[in-house]
């Protein structure tokens, strides 16, 4: 991915439109569409989840993700994370996010998934 002219955009998220889910904010990968373009082989995910509320995200064997806590208090593989946390996860098959109150949170995934 090297190379090429340096870009900026930007797109409006709704916070409602990610409620409970794992939604692409940016992409390396043609096929998501509605991302924005990154030259990167990554993606950027942003879910919103209502306090007490759970959701688990599949990721890839060779795939590095790396959430990060942007409000609100949760717990990612039982690991307690509050704003500004953030962890590395590799190695497993998928990832468990739970909100102990309104949360926002952005996970970069890098690798094909």
């Amino acid at each position: 991915m090297a190379g090429g002219e340096p870009r900026w955009d930007m797109k409006p998220f709704p916070k409602g439109d990610r409620s409970g889910r794992f939604v692409v904010l940016a992409s390396g990968f043609a096929r998501d569409e509605g991302a924005i373009l990154i030259r990167a082989n990554a993606r950027l995910l942003g879910p919103t989840l209502k306090a007490g509320k759970r959701i688990w995200q599949a990721l890839s064997p060779s795939l590095c993700a790396y959430p990060v806590v942007a409000s609100g208090r949760i717990e990612v593989d039982g690991e307690p994370m509050r704003p500004l946390d953030a962890a590395a996860i590799t190695k497993v098959p998928a990832v468990e996010t739970t909100a102990h109150e309104d949360s926002e949170l952005v996970m970069v995934g890098t690798g094909q998934v």
